[in-house]
């Protein structure tokens, strides 16, 4: 693929004008009066009687280089004389040349400085002298020129970047962040230098510059490369197009309210360093064209794509720095990319017509909440093998079908537990885990009847058991510390809690009350306990239970 380049030309320094004039000569026997040359400073035909101007060669002024300039008179024997310095020339009645003035003696004059005026004049013994010429040399850098050019530059198979000048010992001076160099900018090369290979879109600015000469032009060259600077918002078609070319978009990318069915022209890009948010876009059906996407640097938002089905686009996907939500969009499944090892969290609500959630293979840490919310159809969240640490809270909430999150097996770091309001929910599942950084809260899943926990020892907050299926807390047999309080409520079909009778120490309020199959005779043992055995000064709450109970 090939790019097309964008160029700017600055002028540095004016152009001298020059124009050619005719003097009169005093003490050469006589004055031929005015005479005007051509544009070149190159004198015309001469009268009869008169000696023959000088020419010069080369006859233009403007040059890149130093000049080497020779002199000559179509009159035989005439000698020339000359000044460099804006004295005016003149030849004596013998035919030498006047004092100040310096005779031709044949071998080039050098010309090294720009502006350097040029005067001469012909003499001849026994003729008047001839009418004055005269030419001023601009020395100007000689514009840098860049291969290979941005329009057959492929950002693909990029490579080092030339930059020569064709001035002898010029010094090119350039800039690289978008500012215009000048002669004492300090990138610089000696007449030629290489830039090493880029994959940003890079805009060179350079120019030429050479002591005593005037500086050349400075020209701008954008070559355009793989990885595209800064934020993008695409609203068109156009503008999804117009990132074709991106492997890395070094900001965030926005897709929002297009109607594109699918995000094809990004079928190069691998790494967003921001966010990436698709929102909005009403006809898309599904994300490919993100094939090749394996890092995101920020959140992924997913949401409010009513044709939005499918999500298997993202198989190359590692690693999510940020949240992963997807939010009321239209899949029926998610099967987890199967390269993804890390998310900073995941959160997915409103789905209101997913099933199933599997996959995950390679999922090993979510850095923060894991969130599961009013996604109605869902029935069972799979899994997830490789899964070992969810740094915040793992929420399910309000998810009408949902049975059970057995997925969860191998988990060993949990930040926090939420399971509330699932009407179907019947078993739990986290057994690796020792210790919950935070709270747990086991409420309104009144079929509940399975939890896998016996591995906890510690849980960091309160734990709270409410308005569930459960007929006893063996999943939480292994709890010795609360660090919050201790609620156990309406919970119809609970007989027994003898398994908290190992708690040893609870930082908060005692509390169990109306659970209408529980011996209030058990509780009431265990906060003893607590108080007798381990110095608890907490509050005890126990209230509602069934009163009639036997306790062994």
């Amino acid at each position: 693929m090939r790019f097309a380049s964008r160029a700017i030309a600055v002028t540095v320094t004016s152009t001298v004008l020059v124009t050619s004039a005719m003097a009169s000569i005093a003490g050469c026997g006589g004055d031929s009066g005015p005479r005007t040359g051509d544009p070149s400073g190159q004198p015309g035909d001469d009268p009869a009687g008169t000696v023959a101007p000088v020419r010069f060669d080369p006859p233009i002024e403007e040059q890149t280089n130093d000049v080497a300039v020779r002199l000559a008179s179509t009159t035989a024997g005439a000698t020339l004389c000359y000044t460099v310095d804006g004295v005016t020339p003149g030849c004596e009645d013998d035919a030498r040349c006047a004092k100040g003035s310096i005779a031709y003696d044949g071998a080039p004059i050098s010309i090294v400085e720009t502006g350097t005026a040029l005067r001469a004049l012909a003499c001849k013994k026994g003729m008047p002298a001839s009418e004055e010429t005269r030419i001023a040399y601009t020395l100007t850098g000689a514009t840098p020129t860049f291969g290979p050019t941005p329009e057959s530059f492929d950002p693909d198979r990029p490579v080092p970047v030339t930059i020569a000048t064709t001035t002898r010992q010029g010094v090119i001076h350039y800039t690289l962040d978008g500012t215009y160099p000048d002669c004492g900018s300090p990138l610089t090369f000696p007449e030629k230098g290489t830039i090493p290979t880029f994959t940003a879109d890079t805009t060179i600015h350079a120019l030429t510059c050479k002591k005593k000469y005037t500086a050349s032009e400075i020209v701008a060259v954008t070559y355009v490369g793989r990885e595209c600077t800064g934020d993008f918002a695409v609203a068109t078609r156009a503008q999804l197009q117009a990132l074709s070319r991106c492997r890395t978009i070094t900001g965030s990318l926005s897709i929002f309210g297009t109607d594109a069915v699918d995000l094809a022209p990004l079928q190069r890009l691998e790494r967003v360093g921001g966010g990436l948010s698709i929102a909005n876009n009403n006809t898309l059906t599904s994300l490919h064209g993100l094939e090749a996407l394996t890092a995101i640097g920020g959140e992924m938002s997913v949401r409010d794509n009513p044709q939005l089905a499918r999500l298997d686009a993202l198989g190359k996907l590692q690693r999510v720095e940020g949240m992963v939500h997807l939010a009321d969009n239209a899949l029926t499944e998610w099967v987890g990319p199967s390269a993804l090892a890390y998310v900073g969290g995941l959160t997915l609500q409103n789905e209101s017509k997913l099933r199933r959630v599997a996959g995950f293979p390679a999922l090993v840490e979510i850095g923060g909440d894991l969130q599961v919310l009013f996604d109605g159809a869902l029935v069972l969240w799979e899994d997830m093998p490789a899964l070992t640490t969810i740094r915040g809270k793992a929420s399910f909430q309000y998810n009408g079908a949902l049975q059970g999150v057995p997925g969860f097996g191998n988990v060993r770091r949990l930040g926090g537990l939420q399971i509330e309001a699932n009407n179907e929910l019947v078993h739990v599942g986290f057994g690796q885990v020792t210790a919950v950084q935070g709270s747990v809260t086991l409420a309104e899943n009144p079929k509940l009847v399975r939890v896998e926990m016996k591995n906890v020892a510690a849980i960091k907050g309160a734990l709270h058991v409410e308005n569930t299926g459960l007929a006893d807390l063996t999943g939480l047999g292994g709890l010795r510390t609360i660090d919050g309080s201790l609620t156990v409520t309406k919970n119809k079909r609970l007989e027994k809690v003898d398994t908290l009778g190992e708690l040893r120490e609870l930082g908060g309020n005692f509390t169990v009350a109306e659970n209408e199959a529980l011996p209030e005779c058990e509780p009431k043992r265990i906060a003893r306990k607590l108080q007798e055995e381990h110095r608890y000064s907490g509050l005890v709450l126990i209230y509602g239970n069934l009163d009639t109970g036997t306790c062994n």
